[in-house]
This record gives structure tokens, C-alpha cells and sequence, in this order.
């Protein structure tokens, strides 16, 4: 019995080995790594949801000196080829050039844009886009000096 057990699982390795291929293909991920050595970086991020249908801007995640966050996606409800990013502290800020939208560094926030006017504690800042495809291997974005 044991032996029939062996076969069955190697029999069923290729279909879990599969669905794991499959679900990386359908997904991407970016890693972010603070490397400043200036205190606790605060990322936010915009994309595209098709859920939605509209842009979503969202933050904050707060990364300590010396180490890193992932993002992960499913790209079932990315619906743009770009994912873009903007990060601050309180020495510095990562802003970007391209499109820029309003974020509300006093909280956490989530918002799905419709407008690019700010009101309130919001400002407007640009962000760093990138494309993104199926089956890319994770992106890394080292935020240093």
C-alpha cells in the first residue's frame, strides 16, 4: 500500500508542479529593499484595476533600514501594462516622472482615482512606473541615497 501511495504522489507531482508554474506565470512581484540608512522608508503604489476600472493609488508600507518588502500581483486584476511607486521619508522622497497623482502622507490611505485635483492633506507627486508582463521574474528596486 505504501508503494501505491509513492506512485500516486509522483503521478500527481507534474499537476502540482503545473498549477504553481501557472499561477507564477499569472502574477508578478516587486521588492522593495531600503538601503538608505536614513530611518523607515514609506512606499505607496498605483495600478490599474480591472475590477475596479479605475486607477487605484494606495499607501503606506513601511520598510525599516536594511530590509525589504514584496508586492505581489495577480495580473487576473491588473489591468494596464504599468505599476508605478513613490517612497518618502523624513529626509528624502523617490518621486518619479511619470504620472503623477495625490497621496496622503499624514495616513494610510486607498484610493481609486478619478481625478488628479488633491484636496485636504493630499499632494501631488510623480511617480516611478515600469511595465509589467506575464511571467516576468521578480522586479527589485534597492531605495538608497
Amino acid at each position: 500500500m505504501p508503494f501505491r501511495l509513492f506512485i500516486l504522489a509522483l503521478l500527481l507531482l507534474p499537476v502540482c508542479l503545473s498549477a504553481s508554474a501557472v499561477e507564477a506565470a499569472n502574477s508578478f512581484s516587486v521588492v522593495f529593499c531600503n538601503y538608505a540608512g536614513k530611518g523607515k522608508i514609506w512606499i505607496a503604489q498605483r495600478y490599474y484595476d480591472v475590477e475596479v476600472g479605475n486607477d487605484v493609488v494606495q499607501g503606506w508600507w513601511g520598510v525599516e533600514d536594511g530590509e525589504c518588502h514584496t508586492f505581489s500581483h495577480s495580473l487576473g486584476n491588473f489591468g494596464g501594462s504599468t505599476w508605478a511607486w513613490f517612497a518618502y521619508n523624513n529626509h528624502f522622497s523617490w518621486a518619479g516622472s511619470g504620472e503623477k497623482r495625490c497621496v496622503d502622507k499624514s495616513s494610510k490611505f486607498l484610493v481609486y482615482e478619478v481625478s488628479r485635483a488633491c484636496s485636504g492633506s493630499q499632494q501631488l507627486v510623480g511617480f516611478t512606473q515600469f511595465h509589467v508582463k506575464a511571467g516576468m521574474a521578480a522586479y527589485t528596486v534597492n531605495l538608497d541615497n
